[in-house]
C-alpha cells in the first residue's frame, strides 16, 4: 500500500526531526552585573551554588574562592526567576582557609555541608567542613594530592596550567576536575594551529579516580607580536541535573591598541559527548604517540568579552520546567579589571 508507506515515512521523519531538535542542552546569555562590596576583594575565580538565602525572596547563596588569597567568599545573588537575570550581587561573608595558594575551582556538597577547592599551586584538591560561627581559619578535613589519590600523571602539569576547574555531579555522586592545558607528555599548549588536549578526571564518593577522558580545546585565533600571554584552555566545568558535563573554554587573546596590550576574552560553553570516547586512565606515560578517542563536544554558547575574564561557572537554581540558572564569574586580574557575574539560562533535554 504505497499511500500507507508514505504516511509511515512522514511520521518517521517527523519523529526523527523532533529527536534532533530535542537533543542535548540549550544555553542563552542574559547579561552581567558587577559584584558590590568587592572593592577589597581581588581575584575571584571559582563559583558554586549553595541554595536559597533564608528570609530573602529569590535570593541565593553562592561561594567563590580567590586565586590571590586563602579566602572563601559568600555572595548573595538576587535573580529574576522568570528570566534568569541577575538583579543584584553582593559580598555577604568571608571565611579564611588555613591552606591554599592559587585557588581556582570550587564545588559545594549540600548533603555534607562541605566545600571542595582545587589549588593550582601544588595540584591538590581540599575538602572543608563549613562552620557557620567560626572566626578561626577553616582547616581541611581531606587533602587529595598527586598519587594520593589523584592520578600520578598529574605530576606532569605545566606551570600555572594545572587544576583550574571543579564541579560536583549530584545525580550519581561524582567530583569532576580538569587540567587547564596539556600535561607534559600529553601534547603541547594551545597554538593558532591546534588546541590543547586536557584530561577530564572523575572521582567517586570515596574521592578515588574512576575515569579520565581526553578533551581537545579550540585553537587560539591569533597571537600578538609583542605579548605571549595568549592561551586557550579549560577554565571550569559544570554538571547539569541530568549528568551532562558543560565545559567553559576560555581563550585569552591580546589585541594592540595605541601601543597598549588590551586583553580580549573569548568564552565558549561546550556540552561534552562521551559516545565512543576512550578512558585514558592507563596512559600514564602520556597521550602523545598513543591511539585514543577523545570526547566529542557540541557548542552551546559563545561570546567575546573585552576586559572581562570569565573563568568560573556554576549551575544555579531551578527556574521552572526544564530551565535552570547558570552563572559565570569574572576574575579582576588583581584589581585591573571588574569582578562581574554573568547570567545565562540553560534548558536541559526535551
Amino acid at each position: 500500500m504505497p499511500g500507507l508507506r508514505i504516511i509511515v515515512c512522514i511520521i518517521s521523519i517527523t519523529l526523527l526531526l523532533c529527536q534532533i531538535s530535542a537533543f542535548g542542552a540549550e544555553i542563552k546569555g542574559i547579561g552581567s552585573v558587577q559584584i558590590s562590596g568587592s572593592e577589597q576583594v581581588i581575584g575571584l575565580s571559582g563559583l558554586t551554588y549553595a541554595g536559597p538565602v533564608t528570609g530573602e525572596r529569590d535570593t541565593f547563596l553562592y561561594y567563590a574562592v580567590s586565586d590571590r588569597s586563602r579566602t572563601l567568599y559568600g555572595i548573595h545573588v538576587e535573580l529574576n526567576m522568570s528570566t534568569g537575570a541577575i538583579l543584584s550581587a553582593k559580598i555577604a561573608s568571608k571565611q579564611q582557609l588555613a591552606e591554599g595558594g592559587d585557588l581556582e575551582g570550587i564545588a559545594y556538597d549540600a548533603v555534607e555541608g562541605a566545600i571542595y577547592t582545587s589549588d593550582e599551586s601544588g595540584t591538590v584538591i581540599r575538602k572543608y567542613r563549613l562552620k557557620t560561627k567560626s572566626s578561626e581559619p577553616l582547616n581541611s578535613i581531606r587533602t587529595l594530592s598527586i598519587s594520593n589519590p589523584l592520578p600520578a600523571v598529574l605530576k606532569n602539569v605545566r606551570d600555572n596550567l594545572s587544576l583550574e576547574s571543579l564541579a560536583l555531579e549530584t545525580k550519581q555522586w561524582a567530583l569532576w576536575t580538569a587540567n587547564e592545558e596539556a600535561l607534559e607528555g600529553d601534547g603541547e599548549p594551545s597554538t593558532t594551529k591546534q588546541g590543547t588536549v586536557v584530561r577530564l578526571i572523575k572521582l567517586n564518593k570515596n574521592l578515588e579516580p574512576v575515569g579520565q577522558w581526553a578533551y581537545i580545546t579550540d585553537p587560539i585565533r591569533s597571537t600578538s607580536p609583542i605579548d605571549n600571554r595568549e592561551r586557550s584552555g579549560v577554565s571550569d566545568l559544570a554538571v547539569l541535573p541530568d549528568g551532562t558535563i558543560i565545559v567553559l573554554e576560555r581563550e585569552a587573546d591580546i589585541r594592540e591598541f595605541a601601543s597598549l596590550s588590551i586583553p580580549d576574552f573569548r568564552i565558549r560553553l561546550y556540552e561534552v559527548v562521551f559516545d565512543n570516547a576512550a578512558d585514558v586512565s592507563k596512559l600514564n606515560n602520556g597521550l602523545s604517540g598513543n591511539d585514543y578517542t577523545p570526547v566529542g563536544k557540541r557548542l552551546l554558547w559563545e561570546r567575546r568579552f573585552p576586559l572581562d575574564n570569565y573563568e568560573g561557572l556554576a549551575l544555579g537554581p531551578h527556574l521552572g520546567g526544564n530551565t535552570w540558572s547558570l552563572i559565570m564569574i569574572s576574575d579582576d586580574q588583581g584589581g585591573l579589571l571588574q569582578q562581574n557575574l554573568y547570567s545565562l539560562v540553560v534548558k536541559t533535554g526535551p
